[in-house]
């Protein structure tokens, strides 16, 4: 049996995140990750799904990773952004 392949957990995170169901695509990111869709996209969706869900502290923490594992990405601009305005917030 082939395993699936992670970038669907990552499109049904996405869905749900249009659905503003944060709570609902919080664990398919995170099985998007451990399946091994390890992109500085998944990382920010799962920060701004933490952040939109009154989590901030974890938001964060994944802002830090997206900066950490992909710091000349086209979203590390954007992430620090978000990060300082984070950060203002704890």
């Amino acid at each position: 049996m082939r395993a699936a392949d992670p970038s669907i957990y990552n499109d049904i995170g996405i869905e749900y995140r249009k659905l503003r169901d944060y709570q609902a695509a919080i664990p398919l990111w995170h099985r998007a990750i451990a399946a091994g869709e390890d992109s500085a996209e998944t990382y920010s969706h799962l920060a701004n799904a933490y952040n939109l869900s009154k989590n901030p502290s974890e938001g964060l923490r994944w802002l830090r990773r997206v900066l950490e594992r992909y710091p000349d990405s086209s979203q590390a601009r954007q992430v620090r952004e978000m990060m300082r305005t984070q950060e203002e917030r704890l």
